[in-house]
């Protein structure tokens, strides 16, 4: 709490940094004992950490006879517009979120359909850490590697899960509590920049749902040039106009912690240019020197923001960059050199380098991705990129240009320099780097340039001397020019509910998954017809809500994720195939038990007689699946 006080001013933002950030360091700490304890224990002693130091704050304030509640800023005027902001905000995310994962009465779930991906990968962790007696680190989706995604906010679900409560409680509740936070930080964040009330509203409406023009297409009702309208399915997910950061909370968990995380630590570091505050720094290099394991791309994003201005800093000989240096760098490398040494080096199936080089977002862009769309390998992409980002951006793209106008204009303060060169960055590194094998991921530094960049521009508006009031006409016109196609995707989405979704945990899968839990090993292996590309295959049902490992999950998502599945995958389709053939194969490969469905049934249709006259035996069957021991 002392240190928190250094870096806020009032007590409901201390109130609403502690949730993200006592995630962060449960996760974190959980982790560590995780290596030696099961996860109960693991998570129980992370818990009591985090509650005994903050007793001990309560305990050292009430010591030292402080007030127990601060409220620094006067304006009720503003504390009213951050709660009503807060309020309606968190709701509308709420709604859209929890259609990502619903539950129907007769306790089946209903998996939305921009979801469909995402939400069983996540489930896959979650089951999998909450079911078994200790968490191993394994990649649920692939038997054997090292889990090459950030874990932190399926640890917590996990846990939660292991606790007893509900799946579908474990799995929300957490996010719901991470929006409140970010959506009442975020307001702060803008507040704290000196933003005007109006302006502050317009900021956080256009991070949120800041999009393109193609709303002007779907009001004139020209269905074709919108092959994206209601929902996020792959691989559309960036086509004509949804806004980024509603479609990264409702399927994309571990950006909802990366998001409040990246403003805590942003906040934190601004403060300490600011005032030349220690402490601050210290406090921007724990949070990004623990980001690997939340949000990869929100420590990326954070580190060329903060590593820009301490550039800057040093070139320009400030005194203010020895305390930078001293508080950021000393704590965020030593943390974050473990959690990046494991996404690095520990995994064992590489599929091509997660660092690449290339000029222009999704130029690279492999067959059936979503991307540009070029007559030919070889055609010129300026043109069809710039078309690409006008797409996808709209009149936000100017915003980078606006600074370099405004700027200009302005004495040197160390906040807007800060603000302008992380924006302008943010907008570049997507343009020049590629961080996994899916260039579509980079998008997330664009949420982020969109965020520096309206702040930079309303730092600047609010530092002018003359043509105040049209400065901040224009900025909130072209902030409104960029607002209804993410509003409208958004509110599409909320009106259609559940179509397109497909229901997880029926009957027959339910009466599955309570014997496979009964009377197979917690670390036993089944291969499924998840390890096969089909329409109605992502992720097996059964698999997930067992908590038992995958010989191979969902291709797509191996792909995207940079997992080598090549092999396997062979070795899958000789078994299938020919099972009696494959026997030597087989063994080179986790499987344990084969779980066959209706979906193996059509794509092999004499798999099981197959299996049977090679000597493999059925060990329990209902309708719709058979479930044979392999080894």
């Amino acid at each position: 709490m002392r240190f928190a006080k250094g870096v806020f001013g009032e007590s409901s933002e201390i109130l609403a940094a502690s949730v993200p950030v006592a995630f962060l360091l449960f996760s974190a700490i959980t982790s560590v004992f995780l290596i030696v304890l099961p996860t109960l224990w693991a998570g129980l002693i992370g818990s009591f950490i985090i509650i005994v130091a903050g007793f001990f704050s309560f305990y050292t304030l009430n010591k030292n006879k402080q007030n127990l509640w601060v409220r620094e800023d006067s304006d009720r005027h503003y504390g009213l517009l951050r709660f009503c902001i807060t309020v309606l905000i968190s709701l509308t995310l709420f709604l859209l979120i929890s259609q990502s994962l619903v539950q129907k009465p007769d306790g089946s779930l209903l998996i939305g359909r921009g979801a469909a991906v995402d939400t069983p990968y996540h489930l896959s962790q979650v089951a999998r850490i909450g079911l078994t007696e200790k968490w191993d680190f394994e990649e649920p989706n692939f038997s054997g590697e090292f889990i090459k995604y950030p874990y932190f906010i399926n640890l917590l679900s996990g846990f939660i899960l292991k606790l007893g409560s509900p799946l579908v409680f474990a799995f929300h509740a957490p996010i719901m509590l991470l929006v409140v936070s970010s959506i009442f930080l975020l307001v702060s964040f803008f507040r704290f920049l000196g933003l005007s009330k109006n302006i502050i509203i317009f900021a956080v409406l256009v991070t949120l749902f800041g999009g393109g023009l193609g709303y002007i297409s779907y009001l004139q009702g020209v269905i074709d040039s919108l092959p994206l309208r209601h929902s996020a399915p792959y691989p559309m997910q960036n086509i004509a106009y949804p806004a980024m950061v509603p479609l990264f909370f409702m399927v994309q968990r571990t950006f909802v912690l990366g998001f409040v995380l990246f403003i805590l630590s942003m906040r934190s570091f601004l403060e300490g240019l600011k005032n030349n505050n220690l402490i601050a720094f210290v406090w921007s290099g724990i949070i990004i020197g623990l980001l690997p394991l939340a949000h990869t791309h929100s420590f990326i994003a954070a580190s060329f923001v903060v590593g820009a201005m301490l550039t800057y800093l040093l070139v320009r000989q400030d005194k203010l960059f020895f305390n930078a240096a001293r508080g950021f760098i000393f704590f965020a490398v030593p943390l974050a050199i473990p959690s990046m040494g494991a996404l690095l080096l520990l995994p064992k199936y590489l599929l091509g380098n997660i660092f690449s080089l290339r000029l222009g977002w999704m130029t690279t862009t492999l067959p059936n991705n979503a991307g540009l769309n070029l007559p030919s390998a070889d055609a010129v992409k300026f043109l069809p990129w710039l078309r690409y980002m006008w797409t996808n951006f709209g009149p936000l793209i100017l915003m980078p240009f606006a600074i370099l106008t405004v700027f200009k204009k302005l004495p040197l303060k160390k906040e807007l320099v800060f603000l302008s060169l992380g924006a302008l960055f943010l907008w570049i590194v997507p343009n020049i780097f590629q961080f996994q094998i899916w260039d579509f991921d980079t998008n997330k530094f664009f949420a982020y340039a969109i965020l520096f960049s309206v702040a930079a521009l309303g730092v600047a508006v609010g530092s002018l001397n003359k043509n105040k009031k049209l400065a901040t006409g224009a900025l909130i016109a072209a902030i409104i020019v960029s607002l209804p196609s993410g509003l409208i995707s958004s509110f599409n989405i909320l009106e259609r509910g559940g179509e397109g979704g497909f229901v997880m945990f029926d009957k027959d899968q339910s009466n599955m998954v309570a014997w496979i839990r009964s009377n197979t090993d917690e670390d036993d292996v089944f291969l499924s017809s998840a390890a096969i590309l089909d329409p109605n295959s992502i992720q097996n049902p059964v698999v997930i809500a067992a908590g038992r490992k995958a010989t191979m999950g969902f291709s797509t998502w191996l792909f995207t994720h940079g997992i080598d599945f090549s092999e396997r995958s062979e070795i899958i389709k000789l078994f299938f195939n020919n099972p009696e053939n494959a026997k030597a194969e087989l063994e080179q490969i986790p499987a344990d038990y084969l779980l066959v469905d209706d979906i193996l049934r059509r794509n092999y249709p004499n798999l099981e007689n197959s299996l049977e006259a090679a000597g493999w035996q059925s060990v329990v069957k209902n309708d719709s699946f058979n479930l044979i021991k392999l080894k």
